[in-house]
């Protein structure tokens, strides 16, 4: 099994960078996949070709929600530290991923090591985004005026899908 990197860090559903499918070590993984300068390792480069192929096949909202961003994105790994990367996304495509905050961010994403293996690891990532959001385990907060729109509309999409669902229970779907 495959796993996107950001579906790792965003949850997200983001780039795919993979690793094997066994529980992971963050740390260790960032240690490998970033320089000591905390740029992506050059050999990661032809990943994101393809994470960006992954980032095609996502949901409309989620796209639209990061799609066009500057993410600092705060991940509290297991054994209690924390990491800060940095996602840049222009036209639904991933421009950089760094190991610290991007300038000027537009998003804040926040999240735990826990929830964003659960998420890559979920047979419906886009279901288990939703879950964690709901049970506030994942965060998002838009950072500048156009951001936070976006953040509305994605938190209307995801207060849709939650009625829908249950709808769909309540009917017996």
């Amino acid at each position: 099994m495959r796993i996107p990197f950001i579906l790792l860090v965003l949850s997200i559903f983001l780039l795919g960078i993979t690793v094997s499918a066994q529980t992971l070590d963050a740390k260790a993984f960032m240690d490998a996949a970033f320089t000591p300068q905390g740029e992506l390792a050059p050999e990661l480069y032809p990943q994101i070709a393809q994470a960006n192929v992954d980032f095609q096949k996502l949901p409309g909202p989620v796209m639209s929600l990061f799609g066009n961003q500057r993410i600092k994105f705060d991940l509290t790994l297991l054994d209690g530290t924390y990491e800060t990367l940095g996602i840049v996304t222009v036209n639904n495509s991933i421009q950089t991923v760094t190991r610290y905050a991007p300038s000027n961010a537009t998003m804040h994403v926040i999240t735990d090591e826990a929830t964003a293996n659960k998420i890559a690891f979920a047979e419906n990532k886009p279901g288990a985004f939703v879950e964690a959001v709901n049970q506030g385990k994942l965060k998002y907060e838009g950072l500048s005026s156009d951001s936070a729109l976006t953040v509305f509309f994605a938190d209307v999409a995801v207060f849709v899908t939650n009625l829908v669902s249950a709808l769909a229970q309540l009917l017996g779907f």
